[in-house]
């Protein structure tokens, strides 16, 4: 199951951030699990598209791209 969210926040590195999930879902995500060709495209207001996803221990995107 694919979702789709909206990246909201990102800490002071910019590596950790927050994506809402269109279903109210909050996911966090670690940019250093992305490509890092992809890295510097993701921005605080950006759409996504989450292929792979885990709930445990905590709920978190693990691959996600922008959604042109």
């Amino acid at each position: 199951m694919n979702l789709k969210g909206t990246i909201s926040d990102f800490d002071r590195a910019g590596l950790f951030g927050l994506i809402i999930a269109d279903d109210d879902r909050l996911l966090l995500f670690n940019l250093r699990d992305t490509p890092t060709a992809l890295r510097n495209r993701f921005q605080i207001g950006m759409r996504v598209e989450i292929t792979r996803h885990s709930s445990a221990p905590t709920a978190r995107a693990i691959e996600f791209t922008p959604i042109d």
